[in-house]
């Protein structure tokens, strides 16, 4: 650009980081992902220095450089002091301006070694290229674990501050090493599709009655995602994910939960086989149902009878009781373990199979700190974890 006799060179889009937040709370040995806001930026090109800093705004010769990743772990070496991360944005050849941003809080001690650790022995390889790897985990929702009602009633045993997500996401992150914000999209993601259960019970079009009609009006979603073997296309993998009702008198809602959730895979199921297409599937969540309830009963033999004990178990609230059937079979991957808190991971046994399952943590980790959550288990669930593959082994996930 001239203006006058002057030329002025303009770059346009030049990479840009906007802003950087480190965590509140920094504790040794636990990763920090920064959340980076930039523009027409790749961060895996960008340039990154991580330095020690004895107090904030310390003097530049008073830093010590430690890292030059995106993501970085304090040691112990770390403890008592300030963090500063450096970012110089670019992609390919171009760059921008140099971005800084200075720790809140000094680098804190952790709680040492968790038992979700020794299940990280088993998981230390990828699984063979006929596999995939499974994880049901409900990780505890802020809104339950973060009140006083959560401190005072339901946790009282664990202290405080491992209540709040700032500290809990610390020890998810740590336990669930796949969650990294380096992650792409996955390929092979064919669709997804979210449900209420208003809308499976306006596509099933049942009859229902009126008192159950209100019970069901308490939220409850369902997800299922379609996905393709990239080495076999032609094989795809229904996996659908659930949560449901919670309340210890709510069996009856959990039983009609799970009818609509099986009637709604039965129903793509149909989809695809009548498009000429194999599919096969996965049902996963937090069940809040115990192995003898009728709810896995109905999941692993096919079926529930009008004598179903939760059609009538709650007095003022006695449902008509129903039969129901399903043509899936189904069975449990990981088996009925002692500390699951009910949660699930169902298969079709008509082509999937167990390979492996993660053992569950000893009895003497889960009670060593009262019960769960504490410090050094983010969840008052532990993740049910398993290796999964087709039974024809010429056929890949």
């Amino acid at each position: 650009m001239y203006i006058n006799d002057a030329a002025i060179t303009v770059e346009i889009n030049v990479p840009v980081v906007n802003s950087i937040r480190l965590p509140k709370n920094i504790i040794e040995g636990f990763m920090i992902f920064p959340k980076i806001n930039s523009e027409f930026t790749d961060l895996n090109d960008s340039l990154f220095k991580w330095y020690r800093l004895p107090s904030k705004g310390s003097k530049n010769e008073n830093y010590e450089e430690i890292s030059q990743s995106l993501n970085y772990q304090p040691t112990n070496s770390d403890l008592g002091y300030f963090l500063k991360l450096s970012c110089i944005p670019k992609q390919n050849e171009r760059c921008g301006i140099e971005y800084t941003v200075e720790s809140l809080n000094q680098v804190t001690a952790g709680p040492g070694f968790c038992p979700f650790e020794k299940r990280h022995l088993f998981t230390k390889e990828n699984t063979e290229k006929n596999c995939r790897r499974f994880v049901t985990y409900n990780i505890l929702a802020d809104f339950y674990s973060d009140s006083d009602f959560s401190r005072e009633q339901l946790f009282p045993h664990c202290p405080p501050y491992a209540l709040s997500m700032d500290y809990r996401k610390y020890l998810l992150l740590k336990e669930l090493t796949v969650i990294s914000p380096k992650l792409k999209p996955l390929s092979g993601l064919v669709t997804e599709n979210n449900i209420t259960l208003s809308e499976m019970l306006q596509e099933d079009n049942l009859s229902y009655s009126d008192i159950l009609k209100k019970l069901l009006r308490i939220k409850f979603y369902g997800k299922t995602v379609i996905l393709e073997s990239v080495e076999n296309p032609r094989k795809k993998l229904c996996v659908g994910n659930t949560h449901f009702y919670f309340h210890q008198s709510g069996s009856n809602i959990r039983l009609i939960q799970c009818l609509v959730c099986i009637r709604h895979l039965e129903n793509i199921l149909k989809q695809y086989k009548a498009k000429g297409e194999e599919l096969s599937f996965i049902f996963a969540g937090d069940l809040n149902s115990a192995p003898f309830k009728s709810v896995n009963t109905y999941l692993t033999t096919g079926t529930v009878g009008a004598d179903a004990p939760e059609w009538s178990e709650i007095e003022d609230k006695k449902l008509e009781g129903m039969e129901f059937k399903h043509s899936l079979k189904l069975k449990s991957a990981c088996g009925y373990p002692e500390y699951s808190n009910y949660d699930y991971i169902y298969i079709d046994t008509d082509s999937i199979e167990v390979k492996s399952v993660v053992p569950n943590p000893d009895h003497e980790d889960v009670v060593l700190h009262t019960a769960l959550p504490n410090v050094v288990f983010p969840s008052d669930h532990i993740a049910q974890i398993c290796d999964l593959k087709w039974k024809n082994n010429s056929q890949y996930f």
